[in-house]
């Protein structure tokens, strides 16, 4: 078979190209190496200079709210309560610091620790040496939440409506074509049922009773459509653990595996990265 390097494709010659390899190898192991090298040796290149560029506008977007808020990034109309049963239940209103994860990363913490502006320990007896750390909270994703949610959990979102339940600061919808909703989810369930993707970040635990949690996640079961992705932190199981729901989750979504797994520039560890879900809603 005879091939002219010079002569050019257009892209839906290019496409039948790569399907024609594709349909051609001999089996499913050939077919991820040939998959895997086209990743590291093209795509990881460019998902890399993306991936830099999300980061540093991010990055400027925090920088520019670091100036206006506090640490905690608690608004006067945000009511916190400290869940009494769950995972989260030992944080209690002394002994716990919101930080919010979005304006505050590991290292800015860390900067502010050294600084004397926070601490991490609190006195068991005071004038002793017995002490135990403070809680670390927050009710934002953090950047390097993000960026794991939007270049490897989720599939391209071309089109697509994303909406972000209790966005706080909006860290998940900085871009364009924004619309602010403000107001009780409950009360828009036209909202709810526009969207492909729900984004939702232990948006209920800390700021409603668990009545009220129930009778939320209820509303959302009896009110998001079937095929819409639904990224939850932590995973619904967590969730509902402490809840009695009556929500049979088997029978209500399918967890799906991260869309691109070996995206470039995540930095999360095994352990972080397993606090994200995605959901199919059946």
């Amino acid at each position: 078979m005879s091939c002219d390097s010079s002569e050019k494709l257009s892209l839906p010659e290019a496409q039948e190209g790569f399907l024609n390899i594709v349909r051609k190898l001999n089996n499913s192991d050939n077919l991820k190496q040939f998959l895997d090298w086209i990743q590291w040796n093209w795509l990881n290149d460019c998902n890399l200079k993306d991936t830099e560029t999300s980061e540093e506008i991010l990055d400027a977007i925090a920088s520019d709210l670091r100036s206006s808020l506090p640490p905690e990034a608690i608004l006067p109309s945000e009511t916190i309560r400290p869940p009494a049963f769950g995972k989260n239940s030992d944080c209690t209103q002394e002994h716990t610091v919101h930080v919010d994860e979005f304006l505050y990363d590991n290292a800015t913490v860390d900067a502010l620790c050294d600084e004397g502006k926070l601490a991490r320990n609190y006195c068991l007896q005071c004038g002793s040496f017995s002490t135990r750390p403070l809680t670390f909270i927050s009710h934002s994703l953090s950047r390097e939440k993000l960026l794991l949610i939007f270049k490897s959990v989720l599939p391209p979102l071309d089109n697509k409506i994303v909406l972000d339940i209790g966005s706080r600061l909006g860290a998940a919808l900085f871009g364009d074509r924004i619309e602010i909703i403000e107001g009780n989810i409950a009360h828009r369930p036209d909202v709810i049922l526009s969207a492909d993707v729900i984004i939702m970040n232990n948006v209920f635990e800390f700021f409603m009773e668990p009545e009220q949690q129930t009778s939320m996640w209820r509303f959302l079961r009896q009110t998001i459509k079937s095929g819409t992705l639904l990224v939850t932190i932590p995973s619904l199981e967590e969730t509902f653990s402490s809840l009695q729901t009556g929500i049979i989750l088997s029978e209500w979504v399918q967890e799906l595996p991260s869309y691109n797994p070996d995206a470039a520039g995540i930095t999360l560890s095994a352990d972080e990265m397993l606090e994200v879900k995605q959901y199919q809603i059946m």
